[in-house]
């Protein structure tokens, strides 16, 4: 890694889980791939399938808001993070073996520190105390009846022709401002002003796009189909849920927890709503609160999400339904 903030400095690490009998075997295979890359350069084949590795997570990120956020936000403090990231490709497919070879001459043939942490006796991890599960006899349909009874008629939500939301986005002490239009369920677009800068995505039936630096670059259906999932209607209109219903308190208040395929979702007992949501997959949770009515729908005007320890808070200004938005917005 490589940074310049507080000072110029960089770190090159090497780090893997094992049981304690191959700690010897593993470090010195480290070792002398190291060794190797210093004195021949590392293989053509091997640099190749990482530039591939590097291109399809670079495509797959492309598109995703935490992505941008990450990138702005490095641009407020560390000058240059935002053409870096724009012009990386271009780096990676001028990158030969050699490059690597005298990055690792330079840097990775000096003194090192070599840990090891060796396992102690386990102990199993006990709950927390101010959670505690209890049982239920609750069924989902009786939570997702009561929370679409507490945000509105669940048919005219889904029957909504069109929804605009503005909102202020807070991201490491630098504020955003977001529009958020939908219309039907095939047209989405968000509009993010930070900084001077504006990042427009759209996805208008079969086709999705982003404009950003004055650049439209085509968008892929799974980066289209991301877009989707974080839509302004998506948090009122909730996924195909599991019939497992798993119950707890805190202190003196009662929750409910539903899965999807893909989230685990949770409510307050006493008041029916959502009060967050928390990915399968990468552990991120996403909190709801202080929900407001407008215009007969009730919708979570504070939304916090913690992303890879990285504190996001987004505050709803205003919601307007079935005006203000055509179809000519999604052109």
């Amino acid at each position: 890694g490589l940074s310049n903030v507080p000072y110029g400095s960089y770190n090159f690490r090497i780090f893997f889980p094992c049981g304690p009998e191959n700690v010897d075997r593993l470090v010195k295979v480290a070792k002398d791939e190291i060794a190797r890359v210093i004195a021949q350069g590392p293989d053509a084949n091997d640099l190749q399938k990482f530039k591939e590795a590097e291109i399809n997570e670079y495509r797959e990120k492309a598109d995703q808001n935490r992505t941008w956020l990450n990138i702005l936000s490095s641009e407020y403090t560390k000058e240059g993070a935002k053409s870096r990231y724009l012009n990386f490709l271009s780096r990676l497919n001028k990158l030969t073996a050699a490059d690597v070879q005298a990055v690792a001459k330079k840097y990775v043939s000096g003194d090192y520190i070599q840990a090891v942490l060796y396992p102690e006796e386990i102990v199993e991890a006990t709950p927390k105390a101010d959670k505690v599960k209890v049982d239920t006899k609750v069924k989902k349909e009786d939570i997702l009846k009561k929370y679409y009874q507490k945000i509105g008629d669940k048919k005219r939500i889904e029957n909504m022709k069109s929804s605009k939301v503005n909102l202020d986005m807070m991201v490491s002490g630098m504020k955003m401002n977001v529009t958020m239009l939908q219309m039907g369920k095939d047209k989405f677009k968000n509009v993010m002003n930070v900084m001077g800068q504006e990042i427009v995505t759209v996805v208008n039936g079969d086709k999705a796009y982003k404009i950003q630096a004055g650049n439209k670059v085509d968008m892929a259906k799974k980066e289209a189909d991301q877009n989707k999932s974080t839509s302004a209607m998506s948090i009122l209109l909730l996924p195909e849920m599991k019939n497992e219903v798993e119950a707890y308190k805190v202190g003196n208040d009662l929750f409910y927890t539903l899965k999807s395929d893909s989230e685990f979702y949770t409510f307050n007992a006493d008041s029916g709503l959502l009060v967050s949501t928390k990915d399968r997959a990468d552990g991120i949770e996403t909190h709801y609160s202080d929900w407001k009515n407008f215009d007969g729908i009730s919708y979570p005007t504070k939304i916090k999400m913690n992303a890879d320890g990285q504190e996001i808070e987004q505050n709803v200004t205003s919601i307007i339904f079935n005006k203000d938005v055509s179809a000519s917005d999604f052109n």
